[in-house]
């Protein structure tokens, strides 16, 4: 249907031109990739005939190679490839976009991302059948082992074989029965929920659903009663004392070990409310489909946690895979590509990348590369591999290439079969059937055009780079609100790591892409009131601001911390992990801290401070990876060096001269989004003076040396760790909860713990819009011989700032929380 719709725009495109002006001119024309304003420009001029775009449509990256072809066949190509097309305006045409085209292909990249989603989760289930089956095979042997070793303490041996009846069986049998719960827990989601859900989104599934989460399945309590029962009675079969070999360990090491090795084994009591958290986790064609499920007790304390991985499920890359056959072929032919002079050096400085993460650019293709919007990141190999594949079809060639199509990391050159796998199997790119062209799009054009950089801001970042050696704040921010993140295509993610420091800015502080967008919707009054100590309530924020927080609070990269006075050391200490802190309940899960979306009664606070930073000078115009170099970092480096594997291979961390010195502001921002649950993200913002100092590392400014020994003391201290000691941990045998029983019940003492929740839908933005139906129905369970109701839905109470209300559904238990739970791509699971 898709293809038809095309075949006709195309016709109806060629027939409007032709019938207006005279189209019937011939032209030829090459260029190399570039933006569609500069394209059309260019075509324009040929023919005497001004083209035209929008803001939307001027972003669309163009190859052309075509020699004596009617312009408007040229034209209709365009068209076809942007999924525009052509308006009349006078003597001009402007290309504009084709709604219902576009609508078509946005419902059928969600089509092929639910296939994928349903195949990943059958893939999750045979996997965990075929380890059942592997299991019950030695069960017999597992049986054994038990029985022989009765009640006594005994040092398994540290072989592999000897291990495989006692740690390994374990851990498979809980992975395998949580994964199969897993699975079954997702049979009850509607799968179009997942399909529709963007690389930044993240969905909460609940069988008490808040309104911000969706419901689960009518299945669903009886599924997490049997499987917590389940998981007890595997649990039960193991001998009362399994202690594992510590034979060399140290005393931290030792009880590191026992308390996994407790962990694992805990029982499972008091389920109160289960949550199935979905997000993808990475960028790109790297990212997965992550699935994590929580089992909560009556006061929220986390009791159990498993997750597992769909591979194959992303919104884009590779949606397809070559044959053993073709790729044979591929190997069996191999039809050189003609890369031009300046692709040809960038393979070579990715080639030449060592040690001090430098590129060997020369100067003439460093100006190139820091002039984006005129000379495109796809020009260089992308274009070269284009073009010699549409010479191999011996048609001329129309394309629209996406960002995300990669090809600058690459330090060997390809061939022409490897670029024709790549098209037919639409990875990155696809082709469009036509007798007289070669046409190229994006395989997924609607998630290509929401990861697509804007060249004019990416340009002007650069600029910065060239004026002031290491950008501000400001020049990152603004270039935040007007790109997507740069980690979500190749192209910015190649151009933005010539900037001194990446986007990195230090090895701790990767700056979270909605803060720095948020930062760039704050007007100066605002940034001056929150530097002077006042605070931002929420009910002030605009909308721009409201939805960076809200994909912040509630989107893929969410990370909630615990202001807890036990915890809090000073703000000098380094903040890996980004403020978070480690607990285990339901403060953790920005859905249940604030169930209704942000609290209108929030308020933001910033923290500011000043240090030093160093940034190493290049030679040849590269750059490094650690261009910016703060206390931090730098005391990561001495301590580095002084550790085993720094004194092993003292190459890798090797002292550093010509050092210029800098000012660093630092910015701490807290939102706070419930009693003790906030947000914690950290900008900085870089200057040099107009005569830096130009030093060794040996004889840093004094100041600097005294931040660097500090940070060092406390990384001595904490180790590099989130923020803060250790959590203290929980009395052997103390209880943590006033439940009763397993499985998912409502027997809690304080009856009015829980309230109705309002059935209504989310309101909060970012990717597409989600289509679900929450409203439960009042069907009633049986799990074993008692009834449990799903009817009324229970949630946690609302949390109201201070506004916020000091009552809460879950009475955290005063002792302390327990471990967490750890992630496996084969669903291991384990109880708090």
């Amino acid at each position: 249907m898709t293809m038809r719709f095309l075949s006709l725009t195309s016709f109806v495109c060629l027939a409007s031109l032709a019938s207006a002006q005279d189209t019937s001119i011939r032209v030829t024309y090459t260029t190399r990739a570039a933006r569609a304003a500069v394209v059309l420009e260019d075509l324009g001029r040929l023919a005497n005939i001004k083209l035209l775009t929008t803001p939307e449509t001027e972003r669309e990256i163009l190859i052309v190679s075509v020699k004596d072809q009617p312009f408007a066949e040229v034209m209709s190509r365009i068209a076809t490839v942007t999924s525009c097309e052509w308006k009349q305006e006078g003597a001009s045409y402007r290309l504009i976009p084709n709604r219902k085209q576009r609508t078509l292909e946005e419902r059928a990249e969600i089509a092929k991302r639910l296939a994928h989603i349903s195949k990943g989760i059958k893939d999750l289930e045979s996997a965990a059948n075929m380890r059942r089956t592997a299991l019950e095979k030695s069960a017999a042997e597992l049986k054994k082992a038990h029985e022989n070793l009765g009640t006594k303490s005994v040092s398994v041996p540290p072989t592999p074989e000897s291990a495989v009846p006692f740690a390994t069986n374990l851990n498979a049998r809980i992975g395998m029965t949580s994964q199969l719960a897993l699975v079954a827990l997702l049979k009850e989601i509607d799968p179009s929920v997942l399909a529709q859900m963007g690389l930044e989104d993240r969905e909460v599934f609940s069988t008490a659903p808040t309104r911000m989460q969706h419901g689960l399945g009518g299945d669903a309590t009886e599924i997490v009663n049997t499987f917590v029962q389940e998981h007890n009675e595997q649990l039960a079969s193991l001998p009362n004392q399994l202690e594992p070999d510590t034979t060399g360990m140290d005393p931290k090491e030792i009880e590191a070990l026992r308390a996994m090795q407790r962990q694992r084994t805990a029982k499972v009591s008091d389920v109160s409310k289960a949550i199935v958290v979905a997000r993808y986790r990475g960028f790109s064609e790297n990212a997965a489909f992550s699935l994590n499920l929580r089992l909560y007790d009556s006061k929220g304390t986390t009791v159990y946690t498993s997750s597992a991985i769909i591979r194959g499920a992303v919104p884009g890359g590779q949606v397809g895979s070559a044959s053993p056959d073709s790729e044979k072929q591929s190997e069996a032919k191999s039809t050189p590509i003609e890369y031009s002079d300046d692709s040809k050096a960038l393979m070579a400085a990715n080639k030449g990348l060592d040690g001090t993460y430098k590129y060997a650019f020369s100067p003439e293709l460093r100006r190139k590369l820091f002039l984006p919007k005129k000379y495109d990141p796809l020009s260089f190999t992308t274009t070269d591999e284009i073009l010699a594949f549409a010479k191999s079809k011996g048609k001329p060639l129309v394309a629209d290439i996406p960002d995300d199509y990669g090809g600058f990391s690459d330090d060997e050159p390809t061939n022409v079969e490897a670029v024709n796998l790549r098209v037919e199997h639409a990875d990155g790119i696809a082709a469009i059937p036509d007798d007289s062209f070669t046409v190229i799009k994006p395989a997924t054009p609607t998630l290509s055009r929401e990861v697509r950089a804007d060249r004019f801001a990416l340009s002007a970042l650069m600029h910065a780079v060239e004026e002031k050696g290491v950008p501000s704040l400001d020049d990152y921010s603004t270039f935040a609100v007007a790109s997507p993140n740069p980690w979500r295509n190749f192209t910015t993610a190649f151009i933005t790591s010539l900037i001194p420091g990446g986007l990195m800015q230090g090895f701790s502080q990767s700056p979270n892409w909605n803060m720095l967008r948020f930062y760039g919707h704050l007007s100066s009054e605002a940034r001056s009131h929150l530097t002077g100590g006042s605070k931002l309530p929420f009910s002030q924020l605009s909308s721009a601001q409201r939805s960076e927080l809200d994909q912040m609070t509630f989107g893929s990269f969410s990370q909630l911390a615990i202001d807890d006075p036990q915890r809090q050391v000073a703000d000098s200490v380094p903040d890996w992990g980004n403020g978070s802190t480690a607990v285990n309940d339901y403060r953790n899960e920005p859905t249940e801290v604030a169930p209704t979306g942000l609290p209108a009664a929030g308020y933001l606070e910033l923290a500011v401070r000043k240090e030093s930073f160093a940034s190493p000078q290049e030679i040849n115009g590269g750059s490094r990876a650690m261009g910016v170099l703060g206390p931090e970092e730098m005391a990561t480096l001495k301590a580095s060096r002084d550790s085993r594997e720094g004194q092993e291979s003292p190459a890798l961390f090797p002292s550093m001269n010509n050092l210029k010195i800098g000012e660093n502001l630092v910015l701490n921002f807290t939102f706070h989004i419930a009693p003790q649950v906030v947000i914690k993200q950290r900008l900085n913002d870089h200057h040099f003076p107009n005569n830096p100092t130009i030093v060794s590392e040996t004889n840093l400014p004094a100041d600097f040396q005294k931040q660097i020994a500090d940070r060092l003391e406390i990384i001595k201290k904490y180790g590099n760790s989130p923020k803060g000691p250790p959590p203290h941990r929980r009395r052997k045998n103390s209880p943590l909860t006033t439940g009763h029983g397993t499985g998912v019940t409502g027997q809690v003492r304080k009856p009015s713990l829980f309230s109705v929740v309002p059935k209504m839908g989310r309101g909060r933005g970012g990717g597409i819009r989600r289509h679900l139906n929450r409203r439960q129905s009042d069907v009633r369970h049986r799990s074993g011989s008692r009834v449990v109701s799903r009817r009324p839905a229970r949630r946690f109470a609302i949390l109201q700032p201070a506004a916020f209300r000091s009552e809460s559904s879950f009475t955290l238990a005063r002792d302390g929380i327990g471990g967490r739970g750890t992630e496996s791509e084969i669903g291991c699971g384990e109880a708090a």
